[in-house]
């Protein structure tokens, strides 16, 4: 009877134990919801901050094409092509539609000075720079834009 006892003892207390272990408790929970949420709050800004960056190199690679574009047209007509928008420059320097008018940015030629001034303005203007890149490669952002 004694060993009975003592196996009940021992089945009760299994029993307990693995009560405890199925689940988590609330406060483990919540530490790991804590967790997630610092995470989140270092994440997403850097996040979009790369984003950021990623839209303006696009807009920088797109004047270099177009004053490259440039030099081109200059060559065959002695003169640079100004264009207002974005959907001139694929058209008439391009001859295709290279730059994506649905992006982040407007491009336009200028005249300049020296020749020609290639420039990309933001759209939505949601942290992105202005850029404008001169006949001399000189790439400038925006302050120094027309």
């Amino acid at each position: 009877m004694i060993i009975l006892q003592k196996s009940k003892i021992i089945i009760f207390r299994e029993n307990i134990k693995t009560r405890f272990i199925a689940g988590f408790t609330l406060i483990e929970l919540l530490i790991v919801v804590a967790i997630i949420g610092i995470l989140a709050g270092v994440g997403i800004p850097a996040y979009n901050g790369y984003i950021t960056d990623s839209k303006e190199e696009t807009a920088k690679n797109n004047l270099r094409s177009i004053a490259m574009m440039q030099s081109s047209y200059f060559s065959d007509n002695n003169s640079y092509y100004l264009a207002s928008n974005t959907n001139s420059i694929n058209t008439n320097l391009f001859g295709k539609s290279t730059l994506d008018t649905s992006g982040d940015y407007d491009y336009r030629t200028v005249s300049h000075a020296s020749g020609f001034q290639a420039v990309a303005t933001p759209k939505s203007g949601k942290g992105v720079t202005k850029y404008c890149l001169t006949q001399s490669n000189d790439l400038r952002s925006a302050g120094q834009c027309p």
